[in-house]
């Protein structure tokens, strides 16, 4: 069925809206995809707050040009292409993308937008392996905290040891 002028006029308004507000964009092949399989993957990137659009190529091409980003060209991708815009984690949306290729062959990452550079897909792979920020954080406390265990382990052996005397003189005087 073919779109109105108008319909594909608020179809690319709302394109240049994602790509203006999105910190990165996952661009990914969904031809071949069944219907369930997609309505599973929206619905897990709606629970993390990360738009997902299906639209013609020409209209993302324009979408990307009217945000102001330059060289964007989703003619190179094959197949039909889904924009996943990450509007708060810049890479869950990444994350996610590469757990469902994992899971459905049919469906492949083909490049995406970060830090305001377009990258290819082996980019937006890296970006998905990265270690979470809670994952971070508990690396940085361990990291942190592995010196003054250390410290305390020294200290208490030396208490022990002390103690282990003083115990050892009060037994052969008793």
């Amino acid at each position: 069925m073919a779109i109105s002028k108008s319909q594909k006029e608020q179809i690319t308004q709302d394109l240049t809206e994602s790509f203006k507000n999105a910190k990165t964009i996952v661009f990914a092949d969904c031809k071949g995809l069944s219907v369930s399989a997609f309505e599973d993957l929206r619905k897990t990137l709606r629970e993390k707050n990360i738009g997902c659009k299906v639209a013609k190529k020409t209209l993302m091409n324009l979408a990307s040009k009217e945000a102001g980003i330059d060289g964007l060209n989703t003619k190179e991708f094959e197949g039909a292409i889904v924009a996943m815009f990450s509007f708060e984690d810049e890479i869950e949306g990444a994350r996610i993308a590469h757990k469902f290729s994992k899971d459905n062959e049919v469906f492949s990452i083909r490049g995406g937008i970060a830090d305001g550079a377009i990258h290819d897909e082996r980019y937006i792979i890296a970006l998905a392996q990265l270690p979470t920020k809670e994952e971070l954080l508990g690396k940085l406390v361990g990291t942190m905290q592995g010196p003054i265990s250390g410290i305390h382990g020294v200290l208490n052996g030396i208490i022990r040891g002390f103690y282990q005397v003083i115990k050892s003189i009060q037994e052969k005087q008793a």
